[in-house]
């Protein structure tokens, strides 16, 4: 090889660029001479005098750039490009000759040689071939490290994009980072919300450095020495570190910092993506939480008996944690500890649930203490179980691990649930122990509330029972029949109320009324009512005047916000007519015995008992023909609704016509039977009746 060496400028002599250069020539002093060179501007450069030597270089070592004389002992230089290329495509060759025609020169290129060099050449030309080409191979690399990041960047934006459930994101998205960067295993670690996140692994790494570049949020490039050769970057979210991921290779060399720069790259892109799918599985968290509240508190007021309030309990929360079971314990008398509902138990469990004796689990243990501090208890390891308890839950009811939940009312204890799965351990977050422990106090004002209701209502139902009174099936000329039917058992005790009486003069009282309200505060009122209309009846036969001094009566204690729908009716026996007032109440109806489709409302003649001091009552009079029918109802009946449609007085008076010449008592029956047959199923308010039919032979 003729070089035409010449000295080189000055400044020339020092490479910005560091490249592996192979020199193919078999005229070793032109060889050794461009080699010196080159070295001595910073580049390694080998040498090799024939084909087979070049290649066993190539094998060995990766070069940037190889310059090939077309001329060699051995082969051809073009065969030698072809060899070179296959072995290591990256190579840029330069073929170098003296002897060349336009055809050779093309066939070199086309095979995939980079340059093309003439001899003789002085040395600040081919200087500047390499440079040339050690550039291109620089723009190269950089495209591909660009293109390469930009379809990791892609890739990982699609990851987030097809994953649909947030738990599975972090392992997708560590596995695309190892793949990403070369590596060969990984870890991630997260920061929790509130508790300790175990490290995500693609392969064994141990998640050591992915921790310490979260805490510390500065990238770290292990090299290679005692430890397996990583990096390791934090995961960024608005400048705050919210996790960290090491990536190992088993590559001797190690990573780079080119790669290092990569994996920050990648890393914004996966913090986003990690970050986004958080947040929305927060919302999603805190939705199913808002919607199971809510559930509980509507299931919780449409059911309000106390053993209906426990299933919905023990239900909800044996969902919400993911178990199986629910036992729930009440205490009584606020010492002893009762079984009170088990769910997710077959027949024989819930009988041997009811009878059983829950007091050991009050002496000590996880229950114990959860009574005692009023907050969850994590009950893990039963062996930490006083004997007594671990015989109880381990033995009887097969229990590995569950978690107790207190039932508090402000600073009282009422009781305690346990849910679990049989023969499985519990695996809960603390988002869930959170959700169950709102639920449980949730639950327990519910089962407060229940329990109160209960004690009053059956307070009330003694109380209503005993002023009810019995109405004899005739007195005199008239028949008489009475009803009550109370609401829905989930109903309060209404202030329906109805009585009779023998008035001073002869005539017979009959009264129907309601008082507003419900439950003991109403039987109260209506027991009130009664015994004061009773008093005043007697000493005021004229129903207006009764109803007048009973107003006043109630006005004066200023206390009771109440007031009382009243129809009173002073009946004669003898003569058939009916002196009547009506504070507010809904008409009577007077039925004629010739035609039962004549019918006579009897309306309002005053305001509602206890509603104004200045009411005024009048009283009206209408006469009773021998089989006429009075009939007297609370709103119970008329005010009977499914959706916005109410049962109203036309259907009365209907089931009325129909039924009133078989007497008082089918007539009751029959108007008790189109309710029920209209709502499908028991009235929500309760439903009085009073009917009066005149004897045939009324005034004979």
């Amino acid at each position: 090889m003729t070089t035409g060496l010449q000295s080189l400028p000055s400044g020339e002599h020092e490479a910005s660029e560091s490249a592996n250069i192979l020199i193919v020539d078999d005229e070793e002093y032109a060889r050794t001479t461009l080699m010196d060179v080159l070295e001595e501007m910073g580049y390694r450069v080998q040498g090799a005098g024939t084909g087979a030597e070049a290649l066993a270089l190539a094998r060995a070592t990766l070069f940037d750039i190889a310059l090939l004389d077309l001329r060699l002992p051995d082969m051809k230089g073009t065969d030698l490009l072809t060899q070179m290329k296959s072995i290591c495509p990256e190579t840029a060759c330069i073929m170098v000759t003296a002897y060349a025609s336009l055809d050779t020169s093309l066939y070199a290129l086309n095979q995939g040689a980079s340059g093309y060099v003439q001899k003789p050449f002085e040395m600040p030309e081919i200087i500047r071939v390499i440079r040339e080409q050690i550039e291109k191979q620089r723009l190269s690399r950089e495209n591909r490290r660009m293109m390469q990041a930009l379809q990791a960047l892609q890739s990982i934006s699609d990851i987030a994009l097809s994953t649909p459930e947030p738990r599975a994101l972090p392992a997708r998205l560590l596995e695309r980072f190892v793949q990403a960067t070369g590596g060969h295993c990984g870890a991630l670690c997260l920061s929790g919300d509130e508790d300790h996140v175990p490290p995500i692994r693609v392969g064994e790494s141990d998640g050591v450095h992915a921790l310490q570049v979260m805490r510390s949020g500065a990238p770290s490039l292990i090299p290679p020495g005692t430890r397996a050769p990583c990096l390791a970057v934090p995961l960024r979210v608005r400048g705050e570190a919210i996790g960290g991921i090491e990536v190992v290779t088993t590559n001797e060399q190690g990573f780079t910092h080119t790669d290092l720069e990569l994996a920050e790259l990648l890393a914004d892109r996966t913090a986003l993506a990690l970050e986004n799918a958080r947040l929305h599985e927060r919302e999603r968290l805190a939705a199913r939480e808002s919607q199971t509240l809510h559930h509980v508190a509507e299931a919780l007021v449409s059911a309000l008996h106390l053993d209906h309030r426990l299933h919905i309990i023990a239900r909800t929360l044996a969902e919400v944690a993911g178990c199986e079971r629910c036992l729930v314990f009440l205490l009584q008398r606020g010492k002893s500890l009762m079984p009170a509902r088990a769910y997710g138990v077959t027949a024989d469990e819930a009988e041997t649930f009811s009878e059983m004796s829950a007091e050991v689990l009050a002496t000590g243990g996880s229950v114990a203490r959860a009574l005692e501090t009023g907050k969850p208890v994590l009950l893990s390891d039963l062996s930490n179980e006083p004997e007594a308890c671990r015989s109880f839950l381990g033995g009887i009811w097969k229990m590995r691990s569950g978690l107790v939940l207190p039932l508090i009312v402000g600073s009282s204890v009422t009781g305690a649930a346990l849910v679990d799965t049989p023969g499985r351990d519990l695996t809960i977050s603390p988002r869930d122990i959170r959700l169950c422990e709102a639920v449980s106090n949730q639950a327990a004002v519910a089962i407060e509330n229940a329990r109160t209701f209960e004690r009053e209502r059956n307070i009330a139902e003694v109380l209503q029972k005993s002023f009810l009174p019995t109405v004899p099936e005739r007195i005199g000329q008239l028949r008489l029949a009475a009803r009550y039917h109370a609401a829905l058992s989930e109903a309060s005790v209404g202030g329906d109320f109805y009585d009779w009486m023998h008035l001073p003069d002869g005539r017979i009282g009959i009264l129907m009324a309601d008082v507003s309200g419900k439950g003991v505060r109403a039987a109260l009122h209506a027991a009130m009512g009664r015994y004061m209309l009773r008093a005043y009846a007697f000493e005021h036969p004229n129903p207006a005047d009764a109803l007048r001094y009973l107003n006043l009566a109630l006005l004066s204690y200023s206390s009771l916000d109440v007031f009382i729908t009243m129809f009173f009716a002073a009946v004669d026996g003898a003569s058939g007519e009916i002196e009547y007032a009506s504070a507010g109440h809904p008409p009577a109806l007077l039925i004629r015995g010739s035609d039962p489709n004549r019918m006579v409302r009897l309306g309002s003649t005053g305001a509602p008992i206890g509603a104004f001091r200045e009411a005024t009552f009048t009283g009206e009079r209408v006469r009773m023909a021998p089989s006429d029918m009075l009939v007297l109802y609370t709103d119970g009946v008329t005010e009977a609704r499914v959706g916005c449609e109410l049962f109203g007085i036309e259907r009365l008076e209907d089931v009325v016509a129909e039924s009133a010449r078989e007497g008082p008592e089918a007539t009751a029956d029959a108007i008790h039977a189109a309710v029920q047959a209209f709502t499908g199923k028991a009235a929500r308010d309760d439903i009085a009746l009073i009917i009066a039919q005149a004897a045939p032979s009324l005034g004979s």
